[in-house]
């Protein structure tokens, strides 16, 4: 089956963190926005250095990586941030309701 080749750039150290697979980009782009439920993680307090990438393809029964010519943004820590935030607003306030 073919895996997604996910990995987290950190503008501030010019670097990539190490990768990971997922079946598609939608699971990816979850666990990112879940890095910014913890108000103590860098993800939570820098949002503006990371984005989320899609690199390529990882083929689990041959082996074989198929990497993008270009890396492909998926989102950027901003934007799962103020995603996260406008959804726990939203829960507080049906909390209140």
């Amino acid at each position: 089956m073919e895996m997604c080749i996910i990995a987290v750039f950190d503008s501030k150290s010019e670097a990539f963190l190490p990768p990971f697979f997922v079946r598609a980009t939608g699971i990816a782009e979850r666990w990112f926005e879940a890095q910014f439920l913890n108000e103590e993680s860098d993800f939570f307090r820098f949002p503006e250095d990371y984005t989320l990438f899609y690199l390529g393809s990882f083929m689990d029964g041959s082996g074989e990586f198929r990497p993008f010519d270009a890396h492909r943004p998926i989102v950027t820590g901003v934007t799962a941030k103020a995603k996260v935030v406008k959804m726990n607003k939203a829960d507080a306030f049906e909390v209140v309701r």
